[in-house]
């Protein structure tokens, strides 16, 4: 082999040597130094974690009780948040005053906060309840756990589709509840935020008080078929009386008209 190609080939083998001593040397430096300082690795990463959870936690007020409803942040409305809470009174318009319960429950600032605490006032949305409608809401709901989805802000009160659990496997909705029964009448509301939970929510209220008028239910109730019965023929009766009264009138208006000209 001639001496300038060995000369060549010995320098690049020095050369792949050193770069491989090198980065040897640097990976042991790396590894040194993260041995050395893994504890503070771990409080940055820990720091970062929760740093991410409390975030999150402000982002969709995980501790916070709402006790009015300007408290309740716009996007919570437009995303139509389910929120939960407990009845504490149900006025006559049938406002439902309820303690809501934050996502975290925190006891010791419960404790504390316990003096300050208001109730939400929240308002059964789409129905227009009938006398029939206040009894049964407390019956229902008086001191129960409701869940309450937001649909809209009306000023001191939150408009909301109100649920509560029925059994262990089935829920349901006191709106379309008290419309089936008939002990309230669709109002729908003239909301802003449409979208297709609205949607459905309206055709299900006007399907539910189709079905009361169809059955007869609560403000569609209808008498019993021997009273309607006796209601149809005493309208019978005084309209045949009425009749011959009119007929007899007639007769008699004639007979009183033939007398004058031959007096």
């Amino acid at each position: 082999m001639p001496k300038a190609t060995q000369d060549r080939d010995d320098s690049i083998s020095t050369h792949t040597g050193l770069s491989k001593g090198r980065l040897s040397a640097m990976f042991n430096c790396t590894t040194l130094f993260l041995d050395q300082h893994l504890q503070e690795f771990r409080y940055v990463t820990f720091g970062l974690a929760a740093a991410g959870v409390i975030l999150t936690a402000r982002s969709i007020h995980m501790f916070k009780q709402f006790q009015h409803a300007k408290e309740i942040p716009a996007h919570f409305f437009a995303k139509n948040v389910r929120l939960q809470g407990i009845v504490k009174n149900i006025s006559r318009d049938g406002t439902l005053s309820v303690e809501h319960i934050p996502v975290v429950t925190i006891r010791w600032i419960r404790f504390f906060n316990r003096e300050k605490r208001l109730d939400l006032p929240v308002k059964v949305s789409g129905v227009s309840l009938t006398p029939g409608g206040l009894p049964w809401l407390h019956k229902n709901l008086m001191g129960g756990h409701i869940w309450f989805r937001l649909l809209q802000e009306d000023q001191h009160f939150v408009h909301c589709i109100v649920t509560k659990r029925k059994n262990l496997i089935r829920n349901i909705c006191v709106n379309e509840e008290l419309v089936k029964k008939g002990l309230g009448t669709v109002q729908l509301p003239n909301s802003q935020n449409k979208n297709s939970l609205t949607e459905k929510f309206s055709k299900r209220l006007l399907e539910a008080e189709k079905y009361a008028k169809r059955k007869g239910l609560g403000k569609w109730e209808r008498p019993p078929v021997m009273e309607r019965a006796k209601d149809k023929v005493k309208e019978y009766k005084t309209g045949a009386i009425n009749r011959f009264k009119g007929a007899m009138r007639d007769v008699w208006q004639k007979v009183t008209s033939w007398k004058k000209p031959s007096s």
